[in-house]
């Protein structure tokens, strides 16, 4: 039988390194109802809208016992596969799960008292309506709910070895469909056919499944830098640019490309070679140390010295973290303060847009002892796709 399972010694990494800080901040325990969270702290993942309100999947993880995971009816044969160092339990039925036995877990496992964290902040989110947070508040009335969202980033943002080889997997196959699918691109299909054929590359290359993908290729649409793909033909001229990410295990790329319909014409060249120096400087900054608002000052002040106006591509930031989620904190924003560290996965995308085209390389790296390791690759001069 084949299924999937993290190695043991990295679950239990996770939860000893996550203990100490509940230790430390003193809280009895957490609660986790997110399914990032809970996959990061179990291995166990599933079919999303199988884990949404109506599966909700919680994890308890207290403090000094054996964390509990309450999965509906369905997936826990699953689960008792591909999880360690937790106690799986289940629920019937698809309207929630009873409240009265989250209570009777949660005493069971010492977290009948004192400071429970949630998924309250940032970049977090509950996997339970907002009234069943509040009424099972009111069950657990010695308890205090407290936000718990630091943590947990604390504890996600830098990557062990295992997650940073997933990650790899990820952009080689993401690297692999970005150039096969320039190569294969022609004068007359449709942008959704060339997404289709993006994903069927990444499955060859050993992705575990497609992630996302953005397209945009008129004149005119440009701006349009969250389109998913249309009916719309590319014609002779076009500059075709796409921004994807393959999944491995769970772990995401993110990184684009682009390409000219015909003969690369000279200033577009220029404005690619240009938005690749940019990129490059801005990863040649990348070390431990830095803050996340020193780089998006690297980036930001690397395009104004070309001249070129850094809000016209404007996704709100020059980059962002990634693991479990396509994008994590740090935001690459002049304000962030937030520092690099060794293991940190960091996407750099400073980016330009002009009435011909999309100029942005994005470039997934590491942050390694004294710099960064790209591990994003696929070619960074114009494709020139066949007419």
């Amino acid at each position: 039988m084949f299924y999937h399972t993290w190695p043991k010694e990295e679950i239990n990494r996770r939860l000893e390194n996550c203990k100490i800080q509940m230790k430390n901040t003193g809280l009895s325990g957490m609660v986790l109802t997110d399914e990032n969270n809970v996959t990061y702290f179990t291995g166990f993942r599933t079919h999303a809208p199988w884990t949404t309100y109506t599966r909700t999947a919680w994890y308890f993880l207290p403090v000094n016992e054996k964390p509990v995971l309450l999965l509906q009816n369905m997936m826990v044969p699953d689960a008792k596969l591909k999880t360690h160092s937790c106690k799986v339990v289940s629920y019937p039925g698809l309207y929630g799960t009873d409240l009265n036995e989250v209570k009777k877990i949660m005493e069971s496992c010492g977290m009948a008292e004192g400071k429970i964290g949630w998924e309250l902040g940032y970049e977090q989110r509950l996997g339970i309506p907002y009234i069943e947070f509040d009424k099972l508040r009111e069950l657990m009335n010695k308890c205090q709910f407290v936000d718990g969202s630091d943590m947990l980033w604390s504890l996600r943002l830098v990557k062990s070895i295992v997650e940073v080889d997933c990650i790899r997997k990820a952009c080689d196959a993401t690297s692999f469909a970005l150039d096969k699918v320039f190569n294969t691109m022609h004068e007359g299909m449709k942008e959704t056919e060339i997404v289709q054929n993006l994903f069927s590359y990444m499955m060859e290359a050993g992705a575990e499944k497609p992630g996302f993908s953005l397209i945009a290729s008129e004149k005119g649409n440009y701006d349009r830098v969250s389109n998913i793909g249309t009916d719309r033909r590319i014609a002779q001229g076009d500059l075709v640019w796409v921004d994807c990410g393959a999944l491995y295990k769970g772990y995401w790329a993110d990184f684009g490309r682009a390409g000219i319909v015909g003969t690369v014409d000279q200033e577009r060249k220029d404005y690619q070679a240009c938005v690749h120096e940019v990129t490059m400087r801005a990863i040649n900054y990348v070390k431990p140390g830095i803050t996340a608002g020193d780089l998006a000052g690297a980036c930001i002040d690397a395009l104004e010295g070309y001249g070129f106006d850094p809000s016209s591509f404007d996704c709100g930031r020059m980059g962002h973290g990634m693991g479990i989620m396509s994008t994590e904190p740090p935001s690459i924003t002049k304000e962030n303060k937030t520092v690099l560290l060794e293991g940190m996965i960091i996407n750099i995308e400073p980016g330009f847009v002009k009435e011909n085209g999309v100029f942005n390389i994005e470039e997934d790296v590491v942050v390694t002892k004294d710099g960064a390791e790209i591990l994003s690759g696929a070619k960074r001069t114009l494709y020139e796709i066949k007419c």
